[in-house]
């Protein structure tokens, strides 16, 4: 949404337009979920906390600036949302209870919503230095990571394709996070965003 419909469709918004509103989710909605699940894992939840963001502009739109970058304001209080929801999550958990693959994940997810920054988002550069970092791990690594990031696969359904144990898959997504982090730093926030 280039700036200058933005900005229209933001004061029609302060003013309480119902049809601005129903615009704005409706551009919004489907990247907001594809966000929020990457990060929660559970489409339901993802749901709930993307339905809270929504109300949360209508309640608040009166205090909106007109020059308010709407993308910005979304992905904000959706990381914020999301980000305590997964740390309460953390606090209801202790790690001898949680499976190992589970409780790293749930790190590196706290870790990527903690250094979201949604202005500015680069696709493009992203794209280009996923694409590098994934040609550059291990193929198995690569294939497994794809399956459960942008086929939303689980462990499991990983396993029963390849024919391989879940423990494997287990640790071939360790090392394809953790080489993605290495090797994205500044991007990885950015990756559970992109559906390539």
């Amino acid at each position: 949404m280039n700036k200058a419909i933005q900005s229209h469709i933001t004061s029609e918004l302060i003013e309480g337009n119902i049809k601005a509103f129903e615009a704005v989710f409706n551009n919004y909605y489907n990247g907001l979920i594809y966000f929020a699940t990457s990060y929660l894992r559970n489409r339901e939840d993802a749901n709930d906390i993307i339905q809270s963001v929504f109300l949360t502009l209508w309640e608040r739109r009166a205090t909106l600036q007109q020059n308010t970058n709407l993308t910005a304001y979304l992905f904000t209080n959706t990381r914020n949302q999301c980000l305590n929801y997964l740390n309460h999550l953390k606090a209801k958990s202790n790690y001898l209870s949680f499976q190992e693959h589970n409780w790293n994940e749930l790190q590196l997810n706290i870790y990527a919503l903690e250094e979201f920054n949604p202005s500015g988002l680069e696709y493009e550069e992203l794209e280009r230095k996923l694409q590098k970092a994934l040609d550059s791990m291990p193929e198995d690594c690569a294939r497994i990571f794809r399956m459960s990031r942008f086929d939303g696969l689980r462990y499991m359904e990983i396993a029963e394709k390849l024919q391989i144990s879940v423990k494997t898959v287990e640790k071939k997504m360790s090392i394809a996070l953790a080489h993605l982090r290495n090797e994205l730093k500044g991007f990885f926030f950015l990756l559970f965003l992109s559906n390539f």
